[in-house]
């Protein structure tokens, strides 16, 4: 099949289109002919093989080289192959969700746990977008900032693959949304539910004496220092994606209780097919949709991720595998 290796760490220009051979299944996993991809910030940290905490998150992906071969998490696509263990699905099932093996193939394999059935009225690549940052959005909001009506909710990079998730999620609530992106993004926000737009390019949200229930920094660009300014007594701020995540947790236990009420919050987003369910049941409400930048070929995947690389992306940017045309 063919497949984008990463082989070393390093720039996109490291990412090389081959034949390989299709993963073996294992009893508890299923082989899907994948339709689309998209990529995440994840997928750049495990090319660079960026180093966290004294270098301890290149114990999970790879001290001098990746483990893990083939780029890309986020996949649609269909099962054409099941182990003996599987049963909640069958071949034939179009499905979304993380990939185990890179999702940037023609084939890859896929856990149970891990994925569900792809919403009806999206394609395969309106589906690929979903699913990373689809379940960060939904479980900072939920899980971590347990939204709540009547809330005044800030969202830091609103127009990006999180964000645009972020404001569409929030909105499922009575809630006050304020958006913080590039001005040439605001109609876009504000289709998706924003209340409000802030140019970041051009007014500092923490120093116009707002207060905000919960601030979501999706694209780890807000200020530590300045967050806690705009937050209520008893407000939270989250961040996702930051390659600093584990020295931000190590802040937040040694300096918290200096901001008293007000919290510093981040989590690591659990892949999980209730969630992707729920989301899906959303999208077939007509409640959140896929906001898709720009899309590429397999053998565009470096440029892909270098798009994605230089930020200011308005959605999610997604490879397609197979040209898309059905639902």
């Amino acid at each position: 099949m063919k497949a984008v290796t990463c082989e070393n760490y390093g720039p996109p220009e490291i990412l090389q289109l081959k034949e390989i051979d299709k993963p073996i299944l294992e009893t508890d996993e299923m082989l899907i002919k994948v339709h689309a991809a998209s990529v995440n910030t994840i997928d750049i940290f495990f090319r660079k093989g960026i180093k966290v905490f004294f270098g301890l998150s290149r114990l999970a992906s790879g001290i001098r080289k990746p483990k893990r071969k083939v780029t890309g998490f986020d996949v649609a696509g269909e099962i054409v192959q099941i182990g003996e263990d599987i049963t909640k699905f069958k071949v034939g099932d179009q499905i979304y969700g993380i990939a185990r093996t890179g999702s940037c193939a023609e084939y890859a394999k896929v856990s149970e746990r891990g994925i569900a059935i792809k919403p009806s009225n999206m394609t395969y690549s309106e589906a690929a977008a979903v699913p990373g940052a689809g379940l960060t959005a939904l479980q900072f909001l939920r899980d971590l900032g347990n939204i709540q009506n009547g809330q005044n909710v800030l969202i830091y990079g609103a127009s990006g693959g999180i964000g645009t998730y972020a404001v569409q999620l929030a909105k499922n609530y009575d809630v006050e949304i304020t958006a913080v992106c590039s001005g040439k993004n605001e109609q876009l926000v504000k289709n998706l539910g924003a209340d409000r737009v802030i140019d970041y390019t051009k007014e500092d949200f923490t120093k116009n004496n707002e207060k905000y229930d919960i601030i979501f920094d999706t694209i780890h660009k807000a200020s530590l220092s300045k967050w806690k300014t705009a937050l209520k007594e008893d407000g939270i701020f989250m961040t996702s994606g930051s390659p600093s995540m584990h020295i931000i947790r190590l802040y937040l236990k040694v300096l918290g209780n200096r901001f008293r009420k007000k919290k510093l919050r981040t989590l690591t987003t659990k892949t999980n097919t209730k969630d992707l369910a729920f989301l899906a049941k959303l999208i077939e409400d007509g409640k959140i949709k896929s906001i898709i930048d720009k899309s590429y070929s397999l053998e565009d995947t470096a440029k892909a991720q270098r798009y994605y690389e230089k930020g200011h992306t308005a959605g999610k940017v997604v490879i397609n595998i197979i040209p898309d045309s059905t639902k």
